[in-house]
């Protein structure tokens, strides 16, 4: 009886210490040349994820590429990481993606809008 008791809180223990995911490794840098302009670089995890929301389209016999639920998770995942970070506090505009050289998988660009 003691030894079950035992075992379950070890088990238990063993899965409370267990590490959480770690956070999306983001580094944000301003474009040169470009006022406004920001490049999200994200880690090749991140970017992988990311990627996944589009890759199959249900509607498409095919399975192809679904660029538009693709371009809306870009566009959600843009806007919380620069919401976290206080940036572009009015929005953004131009979003265009990159395969972004390594470490990291991808870059997302955005135009910060001006203060009305």
């Amino acid at each position: 009886m003691l030894t079950r008791a035992l075992i379950a809180a070890v088990a238990t223990l063993a899965a409370c210490a267990t590490a959480p995911a770690p956070p999306p490794a983001v580094e944000i840098q301003p474009v040169p040349g470009e006022p406004r302009a920001l490049s999200i670089l994200v880690d090749k995890e991140t970017s992988f994820r990311l990627s996944r929301v589009g890759v199959m389209d249900s509607s498409s016999p095919s399975g192809l590429t679904d660029r538009v639920r693709f371009r809306v998770a870009l566009e959600d995942f843009a806007a919380h990481v620069l919401h976290e970070r206080g940036l572009c506090r009015e929005g953004f505009t131009n979003l265009t993606w990159t395969p972004a050289p390594a470490p990291n998988g991808l870059a997302i660009t955005v135009t910060c809008q001006a203060p009305a």
